[in-house]
């Protein structure tokens, strides 16, 4: 086993790694003020030019209305503000500048701190995108290199989960002191606008020259950059502290860490007083034992050998992983490009992880309490919905608002008065599972419309809830929900190269998984909708083929189609009528509850002899 001061200097240097990152983007980040604070200065500057009397502008003088040729220029601006603004994360600015612009009458103050808004609503924008890269990256990197180091101090290594696009999602959305660090920057933004309003209000209100009006909101915006640069490196700290403690349980052999303080003349006091304790890493608690322990924190972690370990040993303990030899001269990006690179080399691929876990909790369940297990599947697919079971007309549904760019998933609910049995109940949970798993990711409503955008999303929904039931463990038949969305879709879905092989729901579930759980998960269907509408599709054409299998067992399809709508089984006579009717008619011209009860039974024949192409 390496010594001691091995594994010091090797943690310092991953962590230093990442502290430097922080350190680039801070000096970005202050040129971004720099730029800010000074287009702020110049329009305070041509305002003054315009409107002042004897170098001051009263109150009274500045909540004058635009003249017409003043708002048609101001309407100009609002357009180039709007497309400036138009990849901001959070979409409430560019909601407020079209309010704005369609407006008559505006205030000259009003423009005017439209103006100073703009710089500032661009600044977070920019915070959010930059740092979002730089947490995603810095985490990734010490995840990776701490799992590295550790493999070649010791010699050994063994199967570790790559960080994959909803691992990092999950990530990047934990609090930490009580939140984090995207409603931080979105926090820092209200407060600053607030704070330059208020200085403006009063400088007009004092009659204050334009050189001073501009330097008092120049010293607001230099307090902004320093709690911006505090962020920066606070969230930095949590980060690597993250990644690091997910590298420790990733490798399979540090169960204790040791508390490694940065000693010099800026060290706390309290950092001095941790250094060198040793702690069990399930005892860790960011803030108390574990870094950061305070706002620009750089101290970190090395683990904690006892003499007696046999790390080989303890390695070859994991039956579930692969376990290999790394030698001590192998380079970071040697390790990286074997180990990571490559494709299921020493890699758990994580992207059945969501169906994994929910096979662990749904095992561990006690088939009673509905809500519980669906907050905790909610949980694991890094949601931070909480279901909610009432009384609702569906048998489940998730509240969407499409407004934006991104996808807002407002609830999770499922229905308390759900007589099904209980495969058909988590088939529900599953399909709302995927629904909700479209939050914050981009869509295209605006360009296809909600109607044929959810039409897509419930195919898809469906598909996956099948699949997702049968990893469960649970293999009896459940009969679909959009019997006519799957009928018509999934034979023209056929007909694309990446739905060739699906015969079942289930197979089609499958390709869907990977629509909206995997590192690409999209909510876009545009261009899959415009391929399946190239596909013709004629329903009694289409039927011939599973016709025969329908009439011979008619009755019994009838019986499992109502699994799926108990409350239509006293409709089972008329439904027996309504079938000799169809199948007579060799399904030509059906429609109202023939067409329906035919679309739920030709599904089922598809389900159980596979989908055919058109």
């Amino acid at each position: 086993m390496k010594p001691a001061e091995y594994w010091r200097r090797r943690s310092e240097e991953v962590a230093d790694r990442q502290f430097a990152k922080a350190d680039a983007y801070q000096k970005e980040l202050a040129r971004e003020y720099a730029r800010a604070t000074e287009e702020i200065r110049r329009s305070i500057e041509v305002f003054y030019q315009r409107y002042a009397i004897n170098g001051e502008v009263s109150m009274a003088e500045a909540r004058r209305q635009l003249s017409g040729s003043e708002l048609r220029q101001f309407k100009m601006t609002l357009e180039e503000f709007t497309e400036k603004a138009r990849n901001n994360a959070d979409g409430r600015w560019t909601k407020q500048l079209n309010e704005v612009y369609y407006r008559v009458r505006v205030s000259r103050y009003e423009a005017l701190l439209t103006e100073i808004q703009q710089q500032v609503e661009l600044l977070a924008g920019s915070r959010q995108r930059r740092t979002r890269k730089l947490l995603g990256d810095v985490y990734e990197d010490t995840y990776y290199r701490t799992i590295y180091e550790i493999q070649r101090g010791t010699g050994f290594g063994a199967t570790f989960a790559k960080v994959d696009q909803e691992t990092l999602e999950k990530v990047l959305g934990t609090q930490f002191a009580g939140s984090n660090w995207s409603k931080r920057i979105w926090g820092d933004r209200d407060k600053l606008v607030t704070e330059l309003r208020t200085r403006l209000a009063q400088a007009f209100i004092r009659g204050e020259s334009a050189e001073r009006t501009a330097r008092e909101l120049a010293e607001r915006m230099g307090v902004s950059l320093s709690n911006a640069e505090r962020l920066v490196q606070t969230e930095t700290a949590f980060f690597v502290g993250e990644a690091t403690f997910a590298g420790y349980k990733a490798s399979g052999v540090v169960d204790q860490y040791e508390f490694l303080a940065t000693l010099d003349s800026r060290t706390t006091e309290i950092c001095r007083e941790m250094d060198g304790k040793v702690f069990a890493l399930s005892e860790r608690e960011v803030g108390v034992n574990y870094p950061p322990l305070h706002a620009r924190c750089r101290s970190t972690v090395v683990p904690y050998f006892d003499d007696e370990i046999d790390v080989g040993e303890r390695i070859a303990r994991d039956e579930n992983g692969q376990t290999y030899y790394v030698p001590g001269d192998m380079t970071y990006s040697e390790w990286r490009n074997r180990y990571v690179e490559t494709p299921n080399y020493g890699i758990m691929e994580s992207n059945n992880s969501v169906i994994q876990r929910a096979k662990s909790i749904y095992e561990s369940w006690d088939k009673k309490d509905r809500k519980e297990f669906a907050d905790k599947i909610l949980a694991e697919s890094g949601l931070h919905l909480k279901a909610q079971l009432h009384d609702i007309p569906a048998y489940g549904q998730c509240r969407l608002d499409p407004s934006g760019t991104t996808m807002v998933v407002n609830t999770f609910e499922l229905n308390s008065n759900d007589r099904r049995t209980h495969a058909y109940q988590i088939k529900t949970l599953f399909h709302e599972l995927f629904h909700a798993k479209s939050h914050g990711l981009s869509h295209d409503v605006h360009q296809i419309g909600f109607r044929d955008w959810a039409y897509f999303d419930d195919v898809f929904a469906e598909a996956f809830s099948h699949y997702a039931v049968k990893e469960m463990g649970i293999f009896t038949e459940i009969a679909p929900s959009y019997a006519r969305h799957l009928v018509e879709t999934l034979p023209r879905l056929k007909t694309l190269p990446e739905f060739k092989n699906a015969n079942s729901i289930a197979d089609f579930g499958k390709v869907a998984f990977n629509y909206r759980f995997s590192e690409n998960a999209t909510a876009v269907w545009g261009d899959l909708k415009k391929a399946v509408d190239q596909v013709s599709f004629d329903f009694a054409k289409y039927s011939q083929a599973y016709l025969k299998y329908i009439d011979e067992n008619g009755e019994e399809l009838i019986d499992k189609m109502l699994e799926n709508m108990p409350e239509q089984s006293i409709y089972k006579s008329v439904m027996m009528s309504d079938l000799r009717v169809a199948i007579e008619s060799n399904a030509q011209g059906l429609a109202g509850r023939q067409r329906f009860l035919m679309e739920n039974l030709l599904l089922l024949a598809m389900d159980r002899l596979g989908v055919k192409a058109p």
